[in-house]
C-alpha cells in the first residue's frame, strides 16, 4: 500500500511531539542522591514522604523520611544563633531551639480550616509560656500566607541556612527542627504540627 507524502510528514511530526513531550523519571533520595526506581517504590509506610517535581525536561521523583535525627556542628550552630541574635546571655546549656519552618504557599497549606488554624497557634504560644527554655521562633521562605497563622512574629531565612542545613527541598505545609546547644537536631520535615513540639522534646531530648 502507498502511503502519501503529506501522511508521513504528519506521521513523523507526531511521533517526534510524542517523544518530547514524555519527561524522564529522575529518582533521589532527600540528599538528591540518584537511587534505583525500584528502592524508590520499596521507602514506603508513613514514614516517608513521595514527592515529585517538575524540573524542565525531566520529573525528579525524591523519596524522603519524615522524621531525621542529626547532629549539626559547633560553626552551623553558631550561625544559627547568630541569625536568631540567640546571644550566650538569653541561651542556656538546656535551652532549646525549636523553629517552625514555612516554605511558601503550596496546595498542603493552602486549605483547611484558617480559623482552627490560628486558634491552635494562640494555645501553643500560650503553652510555650510555661517552658522558658524553648527559644521559639517561626521562620518562613516565602512571605505570602503567613498572615493566616494569627499573631505571630515571623523571620525571613533570608541567606536560606534553616533551608540549607536541614531542609534542601520544598517539604509540604511546613516543617518543625528542633535543636539543643550541642548541636543535636530532631527535623519532623514536612506535615507537620505545632501541638508535637512538648511532646518530641520529652522523647528525644534528656533536659
Amino acid at each position: 500500500m502507498k502511503t502519501t507524502l503529506p501522511f508521513l510528514i504528519v506521521f513523523i511530526l507526531t511521533n517526534i511531539f510524542t517523544v518530547q513531550s514524555q519527561k524522564k523519571e529522575f529518582y533521589a533520595n532527600d540528599n538528591l542522591e540518584q537511587i534505583s526506581k525500584t528502592e524508590f517504590e520499596n521507602n514506603t509506610g508513613d514514614d516517608y514522604l513521595k514527592l515529585k517535581f517538575d524540573v524542565d525536561s525531566v520529573f525528579v521523583n525524591i523519596s524522603t523520611k519524615r522524621i531525621k535525627k542529626g547532629k549539626i556542628n559547633e560553626i552551623q550552630l553558631e550561625a544559627i544563633k547568630s541569625t536568631l541574635a540567640l546571644k550566650a546571655t538569653n541561651f542556656n546549656e538546656n535551652d532549646k531551639i525549636v523553629i517552625y519552618y514555612y516554605p511558601g504557599k503550596d496546595v498542603c497549606n493552602s486549605g483547611g480550616d484558617k480559623e482552627m488554624t490560628r486558634q491552635n497557634f494562640q494555645s501553643y504560644l500560650k503553652k510555650l509560656k510555661k517552658h522558658p527554655k524553648i527559644k521559639q521562633f517561626f521562620i518562613y521562605k516565602s512571605k505570602d500566607g503567613t498572615e493566616e497563622y494569627g499573631d505571630i512574629k515571623w523571620i525571613e531565612d533570608a541567606n536560606k541556612l534553616i533551608e540549607s542545613l536541614f531542609l534542601k527541598i520544598h517539604y509540604p505545609c511546613n516543617s518543625i527542627v528542633i535543636i539543643d546547644n550541642n548541636g543535636n537536631y530532631y527535623a519532623h520535615r514536612g506535615e507537620s504540627n505545632i501541638d508535637e513540639v512538648f511532646e518530641v522534646l520529652k522523647k528525644n531530648f534528656k533536659n
